[in-house]
């Protein structure tokens, strides 16, 4: 007979992020993180992994593509479990480039597919977006 506890959330993260320059005109950019949580909301029979990848390409300094999947697998005792992944893809501009009172304004337009795997069930949503984002610097 297991029964349900109640604990303290414990977590460790480990990210990578690089940068690699081809040339003056086209930049790789990389960030990749993993999260390894136990005891997922006090839960002691919940955890949960974590992993993240992203990769942006820069092109002539104000275009930019970027790749992105994230992926959270969950398990308790006693369930099958359940896995969510997300997939996007997105392009974007950044507008300085027209007009320097613009600076940290950013248009992006995206595809994005997000799936539940519940093990014996799989849901899947897919969404076009836009958005318009600003950057501040501090």
């Amino acid at each position: 007979n297991i029964t349900a506890g109640i604990d303290d959330e414990k977590s460790l993260a480990l990210n990578m992020n690089y940068k690699y320059p081809i040339n003056d005109s086209f930049l790789l950019d990389s960030f990749v993180e993993y999260a390894k949580v136990n005891n997922v909301g006090g839960d002691t029979q919940k955890d949960a992994d974590f992993l993240t990848l992203n990769f942006t390409t820069h092109i002539c300094k104000n275009y930019f593509i970027t790749l992105a999947r994230a992926i959270k697998k969950q398990v308790k005792i006693g369930e099958n479990g359940t896995d969510r992944i997300i997939n996007e893809l997105s392009f974007g501009y950044k507008l300085d480039y027209l007009n320097p009172k613009l600076k940290g304004l950013v248009v992006s337009a995206g595809y994005q597919q997000r799936d539940l795997d519940n093990k014996t069930s799989l849901v899947r949503d897919k969404a076009l977006g836009v958005a318009i984002t600003h950057k501040f610097e501090f």
